[in-house]
């Protein structure tokens, strides 16, 4: 299966996870899926595709069916796993519209919301993350192993999240994810940018807090902040920051 689209999206980070989550559920949002991510990017010892911008990713995606997930574990549930193959274009700057937020918008509630988020945290082209992307749904991962290899790729960095997909009534076309990383917790919305804004403002967000940088990014100034060697995010003892 092959899927081509423009990606446009934007992070929220979410400094109280089980208010955010009683939210949601005050809205009507329901839990549509939970899955455990483990992403490998893929680049070139000189990092070829960091320096242009793009993006190579094998990611592992185990849906665990019946009983809910968590960051300690899924083994007592039934699960399925998938392994789906992404390359994204380089993020396209756009111009950035400075809008008050609409009067009958919600207060931003500091149990919900993380303040202060740093102009760095932020693309300087624009409030929105957007950029081409393709996906492919792969059987055997081994095979794309097999030919990245030859090519020159090798991995180069892994992150791992779980990911909680929520259909929210009114949301419209926007997606609406919640992300347990070990970098902290994150709301994701993807869709058409006045639909993000409606989202956002619905949850107690502003433009100002608008996230477009990776997960990647995000974990590397974390450790830069903190004066420790980034490695790769992953959870438990493998975290070397």
């Amino acid at each position: 299966m092959r899927v081509l689209k423009q990606e446009i999206e934007v992070k929220l980070r979410v400094a109280d996870a089980a208010a955010m989550r009683r939210l949601l559920r005050r809205m009507g949002g329901r839990v549509v899926r939970r899955v455990h991510e483990m992403n490998t990017l893929f680049d070139t010892p000189q990092g070829t595709l960091r320096k242009q911008g793009r993006l190579m990713r094998l990611r592992e995606e185990t849906t665990q069916m019946g009983r809910r997930a968590d960051p300690t574990g899924m083994k007592k549930a039934q699960r399925q796993t998938r392994y789906v193959l992404t390359f994204k274009g380089p993020v396209r700057g756009e111009r950035v519209r400075r809008t008050a937020p609409a009067p009958s918008a919600p207060l931003p509630s500091d149990s919900l919301r993380a303040s202060g988020t740093s102009r760095s945290q932020r693309y300087a082209g624009g409030r929105y993350k957007v950029r081409e992307e393709a996906e492919y749904v792969v059987g055997d991962p081994r095979a794309i192993l097999a030919v990245v290899g030859p090519a020159g790729m090798r991995p180069s960095f892994r992150y791992e999240k779980f990911r909680t997909s929520y259909r929210v009534p009114g949301a419209g076309e926007v997606h609406v994810e919640f992300d347990e990383t070990p970098a902290g917790v994150f709301l994701e919305l993807e869709g058409p940018r006045r639909a993000i804004d409606r989202m956002a403002r619905r949850l107690g967000y502003r433009p100002a807090d608008y996230i477009v940088r990776s997960y990647a990014a995000l974990h590397f100034e974390e450790c830069r902040r903190r004066g420790v060697r980034a490695g790769d995010m992953v959870f438990g003892t493998k975290k070397s920051c």
